[in-house]
């Protein structure tokens, strides 16, 4: 086939192609009325009347006489006195002052530590131990010899747990591998 007729066959296939496919690009735009979504009717917001709600329901579930009431910070509720008013609630007796030195010792609270796993790695000859323990601080990767939550001091990392050391009471606690 001779190159004109081949590129006369090219221009009929491409002014086909413009016909079809780009007429509807060139259409004209649709009328406002068609674009133009109907308008929706108002949203009703309904009239909250808070005095009514402040008010106990009328015929409704009446609220616990007795038991625990998890919204109030004493816990347990008695039951109401008779002249309507608020319910009491019950608090622990206060302890008794104790006598001698341990009254005047404060007593400490030291940071709770989980031992999560053991990590281990091949280092030359050895085998090298990590543990990873959980604490208020977040997770720590540690050593023997390493310091954590700046009170307890890894003593010992065994495969089934880890020796830690208290420094302010000097004393080991052993923090057990959960199985």
């Amino acid at each position: 086939m001779p190159r004109s007729m081949l590129l006369v066959v090219l221009l009929v296939v491409a002014a086909a192609a413009w016909i079809f496919v780009g007429t509807p690009v060139l259409a004209p735009w649709p009328t406002s009325s068609s674009r133009v979504p109907a308008a929706r009717r108002p949203i009703v917001v309904p009239a909250v009347h808070l005095p009514q709600l402040a008010a106990p329901p009328a015929g409704g579930p009446a609220p616990p006489q007795e038991g625990r009431n998890p919204f109030m910070a004493g816990g347990a509720v008695r039951p109401e006195a008779p002249s309507g008013s608020r319910p009491a609630r019950s608090v622990a007796p206060a302890a008794a002052p104790v006598a001698g030195p341990a009254a005047s010792a404060p007593t400490a609270t030291w940071p709770r530590l989980d031992l999560i796993g053991v990590a281990e790695a091949r280092e030359g000859a050895g085998l090298m131990r990590t543990a990873v323990i959980a604490g208020p601080r977040g997770v720590h990767h540690a050593r023997p010899g390493d310091l954590l939550e700046q009170v307890y001091r890894l003593e010992r990392i065994t495969a089934s747990g880890v020796d830690i050391r208290l420094l302010p009471e000097d004393r080991v606690v052993h923090l057990a591998l959960r199985p």
